[in-house]
């Protein structure tokens, strides 16, 4: 993980999901298994609330390509979402359109 995505991880645990760089925008955390290797990982993801579900976007800064966590989930599709001051265990689903 990089030393950005671990300041955000910090500061949203430390303040109830709360992150000040993200105002305003709602944040969660992304924990998910590696495609290949199996290991854990965790992403803080802006996402838009959809009903009961979390949409968030496998964008890469607009690169042509899709971000790691997205391999990940396409091939492991178990996640766990963190929120403020919870977590509970969800199924990734690909939509597209």
């Amino acid at each position: 993980m990089n030393d950005f995505n671990r300041g955000i991880i910090e500061e949203f645990r430390a303040n109830g999901g709360k992150v000040a760089q993200f105002a305003g925008i709602p944040i969660l955390l992304l924990h998910h298994k590696g495609a290949k290797t199996g290991r854990s990982y965790t992403n803080p993801l802006v996402y838009l609330p959809d009903g009961d579900r979390f949409v968030v976007f496998a964008s890469k800064g607009g690169a042509p390509t899709n971000p790691d966590w997205y391999h990940n989930l396409v091939a492991k599709p178990r996640v766990t979402i963190e929120l403020g001051d919870g977590s509970f265990e969800a199924k990734a689903v690909v939509t597209s359109g």
